[in-house]
């Protein structure tokens, strides 16, 4: 996309992913703030969530899990 075309910005997203998954925790998840690394990760085109990644998959799913707790309450 054009914005890529702009010097330094795929490199600054490439950090930004490495350093977004750096920091995720052992259960693949960054805590109450998942729902907003799955988001970035996506934007990022960095996970594509369609199934074929298991750490995906699990992210994903934690997400699922947060919205719907949070809608019950």
């Amino acid at each position: 996309t054009e914005i890529l075309a702009i010097p330094g910005v795929a490199e600054a997203r490439k950090n930004a992913t490495s350093w977004l998954k750096k920091e995720r925790l052992s259960s693949w998840g960054w805590r109450d703030y998942t729902p907003r690394g799955v988001v970035a990760l996506f934007l990022a085109s960095d996970a594509t969530f369609d199934g074929t990644v298991l750490e995906e998959e699990l992210m994903a799913k934690e997400t699922e899990i947060k919205i719907a707790v949070a809608l019950l309450r």
